[in-house]
């Protein structure tokens, strides 16, 4: 179709509140999904001394948790810690990183190169799916819904009380389809998503309101242009806002989807592999179990060189070779770790650079730089990214907690438990690519630009290129290329009932509307016949009602499958207990008969096949029993 270029553009803003004091009432969580940890906070008091928002800790007493989701033999759901520590002896039933394979098809996860060690296959609408061991396949979307169900228990046993609203961060360079499926694994989890916010902006506000009551964050001189550098286990992103008074606004951001602390171990674990087949002539890539300790070691190794100058690795019995068992033992300095990993490094001063251009700003412009993300304890990093601003970053943020800390004073704002008392803020978050449509020749029509506000409306007139033609087809895109067909196809619909014209006469009115979570509606109208068709852009991936509906079934099945297991293990303790009181009366009661300690032996036995078995009306049966045998 041809473009009349008469463009009807417009922006709006959302205003939240500062300076406010808490409204009795239910509350809305901030989780930060992590590639390779996550972390729930919320927003705890209720007057405005006692303000402050809260990172809560899980069932392990940790305040991150991995995001690790893994199955036993018995099919039984595993997340967070306890997945990770049992990942050695079940590689092939472990899943770690899938936020990196979240939204995308088959084909963009392969021709991405991912490193992940699963079995990736297509799935429902050619959108990639993981082959575990068991031989189950699972997409990206549900495999976060089980992260997001495990962190919403978390905050439900700390607070004590159901809870099922949240606001969940993205990247900032996630694109409609990885923002879409998000939302989707959200609501699997059971879960009503208040806000989608990205990760430099949730930590932007964390930083901006946060200060010693709601964080512990240092902060002297909070007005200015603010960097957020961004570098997270599976993403890297940048954006630059503007904070004056109370205005929040985001000027622009970049950043790259498929970078982050996953490449830095895998240098580290190629590294190893290499240099142990050199030594040994052994290839612990052939040994899944092995190459899962070297995993866990290439990490380890990588955490500690950001405060040591070189580190161990020392791993007993990790192989055999012609002459029996072989030891791994290397010594990693901190420069050789440097070297392997310099072009990893380089690649985020590019999306650094294109943001600022993108801002029309140098960087003696900006007043400060906040590292967010595990990674920005590398030395190196921080060193790059003080040479390039000329100035020492703000470390008083907690790289592994802002993100989740921001979300949750985003949430408290969704749930209208904060009241306004002084003053507003304005938050104004920006489109980090440009959104259009395909037109003739395949030229790519710009209808909403990169960096636009969000919430945003934007609309143009388009026509015919044939004469009597009767319906058009709106192809929409993502990206930044001139060709439409090199940027990301989002999808398609057809207007139809346009009455027969000369080419050229029909007027079609189409307009774009980006919500808050930068999620998309486009519609079109012919202004002629008032014929129209409309479209919320979810992705050509996403899924149904009915398919969410299914996996949060079966997300709940797996939790009640959870709380089986520890009912019964709860039983299995108890009832263990109790025997060994039946057996030490037994062994007290010398002048018992011979024919009651065999009633108690039989009783015994038939408790323990009950918990077994777990047949409930037996074992509270037999328990009665041996209570009323033994005491």
């Amino acid at each position: 179709m041809n473009c009349n270029s008469n463009n009807n553009n417009g922006t709006t803003v959302e205003k939240v509140e500062r300076n406010f004091h808490l409204k009795e009432g239910g509350g809305v969580l901030g989780i930060d999904l992590g590639t390779t940890n996550s972390c729930v906070a919320i927003m705890e008091g209720n007057h405005l001394d006692a303000v402050h928002v809260r990172v809560l800790e899980n069932e392990l007493g940790f305040r991150t948790t991995p995001s690790v989701v893994a199955f036993d033999s018995q099919d039984k759901l595993i997340v967070g810690e306890p997945a990770k520590r049992q990942a050695i002896m079940n590689p092939k039933n472990t899943l770690h990183a899938v936020k990196r394979l979240i939204g995308l098809s088959y084909e963009d996860a392969r021709k991405n190169g991912h490193s992940l060690p699963f079995e990736l296959v297509s799935g429902k609408r050619g959108q990639v799916a993981i082959r575990m061991g068991n031989g189950k396949e699972f997409s990206p979307t549900q495999i976060s819904a089980f992260i997001l169900q495990h962190m919403r228990d978390v905050a439900q046993q700390y607070l004590g009380q159901r809870i099922d609203r949240a606001v969940i961060t993205v990247p900032a360079y996630f694109n409609e389809n990885q923002k879409q499926a998000t939302m989707d694994a959200g609501m699997i989890a059971g879960i009503t998503v208040e806000r989608i916010i990205n990760e430099p902006t949730a930590a932007a506000l964390a930083y901006g309101l946060g200060g010693k009551r709601f964080s512990n964050f240092e902060i002297n001189d909070r007005d200015g242009t603010i960097v957020v550098f961004d570098l997270g286990g599976g993403t890297f992103d940048v954006s630059i806002l503007e904070i004056s008074g109370d205005v929040f606004q985001v000027v622009a951001t970049n950043g790259d989807a498929f970078l982050g602390g996953e490449d830095f171990d895998n240098r580290i674990l190629q590294w190893i592999v290499k240099k142990f087949k050199e030594e040994q002539k052994v290839n612990l890539e052939e040994d899944p179990l092995a190459y899962q300790r070297l995993k866990e070691a290439a990490e380890k190794a990588k955490i500690e060189l950001s405060s040591v100058i070189s580190t161990e690795i020392n791993l007993p019995f990790i192989g055999r070779n012609a002459f029996g068992p072989v030891n791994l033992k290397m010594t990693l300095k901190r420069s050789e770790f440097e070297t392997m990993c310099a072009d990893l490094v380089e690649r985020t001063l590019k999306p650094v650079q294109k943001c600022m251009k993108d801002a029309g700003l140098r960087p003696s412009d900006i007043s400060q730089v906040i590292l967010v993300g595990g990674m920005t304890r590398m030395p190196l990093i921080e060193k790059m990214v003080s040479s390039y601003f000329q100035q020492t970053p703000n470390k008083s943020v907690n790289p592994d907690e802002a993100v989740a800390i921001g979300a949750a004073i985003q949430g408290s704002i969704c749930s209208g438990q904060l009241v306004e008392t002084k003053q507003s803020i304005i938050l104004l978050d920006v489109v980090p690519l440009s959104l259009g449509v395909a037109l003739v020749n395949d030229v790519y029509k710009v209808m909403i630009p990169r960096n636009t506000q969000v919430p945003a409306r934007f609309a143009d007139h388009f026509t015919t290129i044939k004469d009597n033609q009767t319906n058009i087809l709106i192809d929409i895109y993502q990206g930044e290329r001139e060709l439409a067909s090199k940027n990301k196809n989002l999808g398609q619909m057809v207007l139809s009932g346009i009455p027969p014209a000369p080419k050229g006469i029909p007027n079609i009115k189409t307009t774009f509307s980006i919500d808050v979570n930068g999620l998309l509606f486009v519609e079109s109208e012919d202004m002629a016949s008032g014929s129209q068709v409309n479209m919320f852009i979810t992705s050509h991936n996403s899924l149904t009602n009915q398919e969410i509906e299914e996996m949060r079934k079966l997300a709940e099945q797996y939790k009640y499958q959870d709380t089986q297991q520890v009912e019964w293990n709860v039983k299995k303790t108890e009832s263990e207990e109790l025997i060994q009181k039946c057996e030490n009366s037994q062994h007290v009661a010398k002048d018992s008969s011979n024919e009651k300690q065999a009633e108690l032996g039989e009783a015994i036995r038939e408790l323990r096949h009950s918990v077994s078995n777990r047949d409930s009306a037996k074992y509270t049966s037999i328990t009665d029993l041996l209570k009323r045998m033994s005491f």
